[in-house]
């Protein structure tokens, strides 16, 4: 997946194929703002202006070189689980063994499914803090791009919250479910604080 083009990837993306779909849609947006934290601290590295912060900027920068590769892992991690769950759902189903042994494989390809895009979240959620640090000190000339990582961050980490979602009333541990419900609302609540506080540093720099 990582290796196409990026006209066959979205093509990919649009077409009737079950991968990539929604979770590594949000996997690759949230690499988008990984990189797009970096190429902020890669114009505020080395210049006299910003010597003050530069140890701090140089923290944030390979922090998100991290996340980027990471949540490149995690797009192809949620076709790949997804593609497990349709390997499950066609085993044969003759026979009370056979039944259950398929019941099994589906009930864990569905467990595969929602913890896929709650890492992309989390990874997300990384993203976004970092931007949110960076945005009161990077580059004033990369500015707009710190709140494009804001933006795209935020966004790719809800996104994958709804995959999240789609997925949870179909796992059968009702612990676990409990456990990934309070997760995700912890990660949605601090995901909206973290870009109305990046944003707002990245509006005042901007003077709008």
């Amino acid at each position: 997946m990582l290796a196409l083009p990026v006209s066959e990837f979205l093509a990919q993306a649009a077409s009737r194929k079950p991968a990539p779909g929604g979770g590594a849609v949000a996997a690759v947006a949230g690499a988008g703002a990984a990189a797009l934290v970096s190429m902020v601290g890669e114009l505020t590295a080395g210049r006299k202006r910003y010597r003050a912060v530069e140890d701090e900027v140089d923290r944030l920068r390979g922090r998100a070189v991290g996340a980027m590769q990471a949540l490149q892992e995690a797009a192809v991690e949620d076709g790949a689980s997804y593609q497990a769950y349709l390997r499950a759902s066609a085993m044969p189903r003759d026979g009370a063994a056979a039944i259950e042994r398929r019941a099994r494989e589906v009930a864990a390809a569905v467990v595969r499914m929602t913890r896929a895009p709650l890492a992309t979240a989390e990874r997300c959620a990384e993203v976004l803090a970092l931007a949110r640090e960076l945005s009161p000190i990077g580059a004033a000339h990369a500015i707009s791009d710190a709140g494009v990582a804001l933006q795209l961050a935020h966004a790719a980490l809800r996104s994958a919250l709804l995959t999240v979602d789609v997925n949870l009333p179909f796992l059968r541990d009702e612990e676990m479910a409990d456990r990934i419900r309070t997760r995700r609302t912890e990660l949605a609540t601090a995901a909206d604080d973290d870009l109305c506080e990046g944003m707002k540093a990245v509006s005042e720099r901007l003077a709008v």
